[in-house]
């Protein structure tokens, strides 16, 4: 369940997300007349050819790809297709991949669990019989 600041963000986040949306569909100028769009365009273009990059801090790059980030993870393209959003699909994959292994991870907890109490289980029974 969503806290009503989740849900602010939600919604304040939704415009960028629909923005990120159309600026990788359309064509640009001069069919659209977004000036959004325009400088959602030159934001990714900045983020492709940024010198400092991500992991030395820029603001720019490490906003935009939060943006790209939240886009993979609501990505309502089926697996099998290609989202025209650049880095959806890697980034779509990367999160699928870390599912399955939480998910394993988690299996073998409840595994190792389930055979710790079996084993005390077990033991408890046979101090009884002593």
């Amino acid at each position: 369940m969503e806290t009503s600041n989740e849900t602010q963000k939600s919604r304040a986040l939704k415009p960028h997300l629909e923005l990120l949306q159309h600026c990788f569909t359309c064509s640009g100028p001069p069919q659209c007349s977004s000036l959004n769009c325009h400088r959602m365009k030159d934001i990714f273009n900045h983020f492709k050819s940024c010198k400092i990059s991500i992991r030395n801090g820029c603001k720019v790059c490490r906003r935009f790809f939060a943006l790209l980030s939240m886009h993979a993870r609501k990505c309502s393209v089926r697996v099998t297709a290609r989202c025209p959003i650049p880095y959806c699909d890697p980034k779509r994959e990367r999160n699928q991949l870390l599912k399955q292994q939480k998910q394993l991870m988690d299996d073998r907890r409840r595994q190792a669990q389930n055979d710790h109490y079996r084993a005390n289980r077990a033991e408890g029974k046979n101090m009884k019989d002593v």
